[in-house]
């Protein structure tokens, strides 16, 4: 029998031997990230901000190359597809609804109170 291999998802593991490659260095990138955080303690923040985003940026770019990646990449792509078939609600709709919750909101709080009220007035009568 054969075996069927499923597109359009990930698996567990790493990927191809050049994955692996990507994210050894991956790896690296980010442990040289932390070692140089200690070691550029003195060093002012921005330049420290600097280092960080640039060395996110190259995770970034190096996730980008592997499967993970690309199926990220997919994910983006079909998300934002999915973003533009959306239809958003008008400015009077999302007035109009906002004042409706507003307005249960201020009415089941004002139930509550009386409730509340009226509890208190009883159990005090009974207690003392």
């Amino acid at each position: 029998m054969k075996k069927q291999q499923v597109t359009g998802t990930c698996s567990t593991g790493l990927g191809s031997k050049e994955d692996k490659i990507r994210w050894l260095f991956i790896a690296l990138l980010l442990i040289l990230g932390v070692v140089f955080n200690d070691y550029l303690r003195h060093v002012s923040l921005s330049l420290c901000l600097l280092i960080w985003c640039a060395l996110v940026f190259g995770c970034g770019w190096l996730f980008m190359g592997t499967m993970w990646g690309s199926e990220f990449r997919r994910f983006l792509v079909l998300a934002c597809q999915e973003m533009s078939q959306v239809v958003w609600p008008s400015r009077d709709e999302v007035t109009h609804t906002t004042m409706m919750v507003a307005a249960m909101v201020f009415a089941v709080s004002f139930v509550l109170w009386l409730i509340d009220v009226v509890l208190v007035r009883v159990l005090s009568f009974f207690v003392g």
